[in-house]
């Protein structure tokens, strides 16, 4: 690429490596940087997407999932494909706050209260700090009330409180 200058063909190159080895995480960057350089998003989301499709290491996955859902949502405009990437790192891990947390205001802009809930409570059940845990849950009460007309519902997440605090209501 440097001694030729040609960012394109280079570009191509590191596909085909990536194909051989998609947890080669140098050849990644380096695809990341020239996509950048070269604007060809959609090409790495191209390489990005076959690798999924060859790799079964759980890490490996996670991260070009998470990737995936960055380009699709930052570089690609494409929110859908994001969200199936969000869906698919919280999916894969059990405490990822950050992507629970993405996924989360995904739902809430697109006005799905019904995976929002599910999404919530989630969150709740891996967290480890009370405070956060009874906020969620009291969220949960809220969308169920205000959001889903569903006072029932609403009620249920009460005694979950309780049992993180009881005495609280």
């Amino acid at each position: 690429e440097r001694q030729l200058g040609q960012k394109e063909l280079a570009m191509t190159i590191l596909g085909r490596a990536f194909a051989v080895d998609p947890q080669d995480e140098q050849v990644r960057l380096s695809l990341e940087r020239l996509a950048a350089e070269t604007d060809s998003f959609e090409m790495l989301s191209a390489v990005y997407e076959q690798g999924l499709e060859m790799v079964e290491d759980k890490t490996i996955r996670q991260v070009l999932h998470r990737r995936l859902a960055g380009l699709y949502l930052q570089r690609l405009q494409e929110p859908e494909q994001a969200l199936e990437h969000l869906e698919a790192v919280v999916e894969l891990t059990e405490n990822d706050e950050e992507a629970m947390l993405a996924l989360e205001n995904a739902y809430r802009q697109r006005g799905e209260p019904e995976k929002l809930v599910k999404g919530l409570r989630k969150r709740a059940r891996a967290s480890s700090d009370e405070e956060a845990r009874v906020a969620i849950l009291y969220e949960i009460a809220t969308i169920h009330q205000e959001q889903l007309d569903d006072l029932g519902g609403a009620i249920q997440a009460f005694p979950q409180v309780l049992e993180v605090r009881p005495g609280d209501l």
